[in-house]
């Protein structure tokens, strides 16, 4: 098992900010959703109110779909499904 503080240094050296895409967002949903509406109420405000950067490029929907074509065990989101 991965130690958090590990995540959190290798994270601080990146110097940008991360990101998520619509997909993995829908993603994040469908996991939270099971731990009940008030987990996905927290979900849902800490996206209205900005804690998570979502983006989305041109070629996003090629990309990811060329993606998904080429590693099927982790679906559209990058996650096993």
């Amino acid at each position: 098992m991965l130690d958090a503080s590990v995540v959190v240094a290798w994270m601080e050296t990146l110097g940008e900010g991360l990101f998520a895409t619509p997909l993995i967002v829908a993603k994040i949903d469908h996991l939270v959703s099971r731990g009940g509406v008030g987990a996905a109420l927290a979900f849902y405000e800490d996206l209205a109110s900005g804690a998570y950067l979502v983006e989305w490029w041109p070629g996003a929907v090629i990309e990811t779909v060329r993606t998904a074509r080429d590693c099927r065990d982790i679906g559209l989101a990058g996650t096993p499904p």
